[in-house]
């Protein structure tokens, strides 16, 4: 029936608009009786559509009205009719004539004034608080098969997008608001959104790993000062960690720019500036550590500049790594701050997964204070005070997972399952990393200054270690380590090595960017 097909196309649109609280208004008494017929619901397979449609997580009300307060649907019906070849049309306000039938029914008090936007032949007005639908039994059935198409790819991809975000918001015990303008959702930490990934259905919770993190040592001891992120005294409750409230525009925005931590996207100029930690034949790699200086460099909206320290197994097909340090990325946070990052890819049977922080399953939160993807409020300034976190990503020797752990705290881990090739690591390495449109500009790296030997100057990594097999930690030999810079007249990267005084088994890396060539 013409009606039944209205309502569902007209429903398939609106929510694919992104509209979530719906009044819908049908004339058709056979339309509402059918739907709530189980028989005729098997029977025409667009009423169970219809009925799928109800149920998906959006507040929908379906009413039936009489003919004559349906007049309004009736002349847009009768219009759409005398427009062929059109699937539908928007109208910035509605006709005169529909105007006066509105007024004529708020003279009546027989109902309020609705306005703004109404389409018609699938037929909806938009109003100040709410989506109001009109429909006509007198709707004409056209041949909209590919724009139908179109909606319903929009649709689907919705619907997956609803899906996710119900699977990461959990529903929370507590909700804090943090000062800088996050929501914060303090979620069971045996429900939180890690455990809905299917490597993980039947994953043990490890509330803390079985070896002991080392403490870190400031170099500059007179100018250090700890930076501010987490959630600090006003911490989520025990038993309950804080992950922070995703959106579909995180969604969006964390799926689009994953391309641009791994690895070569054609669209974007990607460039380095790091110390590599290279394979060394006996030694395993099971974890990498150092104390990274924190700096705010300026970025444009599609860019990113980020310091990191990583550990990383196979080949490009073959990918596993894990990432960890601090990000400026307007197009991920929607702002230019500073975050605490992390990032991860693995590949099974061919298929890469992974993600930034916590916008896929994977990461399993611990701590109940400091949460990955949060700002971090206070950076270093160029010859002034220094903001550091000493970082470490270590492998468990009995459970294998990977613990990342921020100024000795048990963050959370990455459970071993979720990688098919990182029973250890090939390489790792510290440094930083700029992308930019290609054949724009970079952004500055670092602290936006080229390395000159003085700490508070450019960006840096002290005390760099790496983890073998034992959970001991070592520092890297000159022998074992590769410096390499992809763009020098743009950027720069250092290794004070293997020698005496309190900068040794340090780097300090950045610059200024710009026109940095392909």
């Amino acid at each position: 029936m013409a009606e039944a097909q209205a309502l569902l196309q007209g429903l398939e649109l609106v929510w694919a608009r992104g509209y979530r609280d719906v009044v819908v208004e049908v004339d058709c008494a056979e339309l509402i009786q059918s739907l709530d017929d189980e028989d005729r619901r098997s029977f025409l397979p667009i009423l169970s559509d219809i009925r799928h449609m109800k149920v998906i997580g959006w507040r929908i009300s379906l009413e039936r009205v009489r003919r004559e307060c349906n007049a309004q649907a009736d002349y847009l019906a009768k219009l759409g009719a005398r427009s062929p070849g059109v699937d539908y049309s928007f109208l910035d306000k509605p006709p005169l004539e529909v105007e006066t039938l509105f007024m004529r029914d708020s003279l009546l008090a027989y109902t309020k004034i609705y306005y703004q936007v109404i389409l018609f032949d699938k037929l909806y007005v938009q109003m100040t608080n709410m989506l109001f639908f009109i429909f006509s039994l007198c709707l004409v059935a056209s041949n909209t098969s590919n724009r139908v198409d179109g909606m319903r790819h929009t649709l689907k991809t919705d619907l997956e997008l609803e899906r996710q975000l119900k699977l990461i918001n959990k529903t929370p015990i507590k909700i804090i608001h943090t000062k800088s303008g996050q929501i914060i959702d303090c979620i069971d930490i045996r429900n939180q959104p890690a455990f809905d990934h299917p490597l993980l259905q039947n994953h043990k919770l490890q509330r803390k790993p079985s070896f002991k993190s080392i403490t870190g040592k400031n170099i500059i001891n007179n100018s250090i000062s700890k930076p501010e992120f987490g959630l600090g005294k006003n911490h989520c409750p025990t038993g309950t960690i804080p992950i922070r409230r995703t959106t579909k525009d995180d969604l969006i925005r964390g799926k689009s720019v994953v391309d641009y931590h791994d690895m070569r996207p054609s669209s974007l100029d990607v460039h380095h500036a790091q110390v590599v930690q290279k394979p060394i034949s006996g030694i395993s790699y099971h974890g990498v550590r150092g104390t990274n200086s924190i700096y705010n460099p300026r970025v444009n909206k599609n860019q990113s500049s980020l310091s990191h320290m990583w550990v990383q197994n196979g080949s490009e097909d073959d990918m596993n790594a894990i990432s960890v340090g601090w990000q400026v990325s307007p197009y991920l946070y929607g702002d230019d701050r500073t975050y605490l990052f992390t990032f991860w890819t693995s590949s099974h049977n061919s298929k890469k997964t992974g993600c930034y922080n916590v916008l896929c399953q994977g990461f399993i939160q611990i701590d109940k204070e400091v949460y990955i993807g949060g700002v971090i409020d206070r950076t270093s300034v160029y010859g002034g005070p220094q903001f550091e976190m000493t970082v470490s990503l270590s492998q468990d020797n009995i459970t294998k997972n990977w613990w990342v752990i921020i100024n000795d705290k048990n963050i959370g881990y990455f459970p071993a399952v979720l990688f098919s090739n990182l029973n250890s690591a090939s390489l790792l390495g510290w440094g930083g990393k700029t992308t930019t449109p290609h054949g724009t500009p970079s952004p500055p790296m670092g602290s936006g200054q080229f390395p000159d030997d003085n700490f508070s100057h450019a960006c840096y990594f002290k005390h760099i270690s790496y983890q073998d097999e034992s959970s001991e930690h070592y520092t890297p030999s000159d022998f074992m380590i590769r410096t390499f810079t992809d763009k020098p007249n743009c950027f720069g990267a250092k290794y004070y090595g293997d020698q005496e005084g309190e900068d040794k088994h340090s780097l300090i890396f950045g610059g200024p960017g710009g026109e940095c060539g392909n």
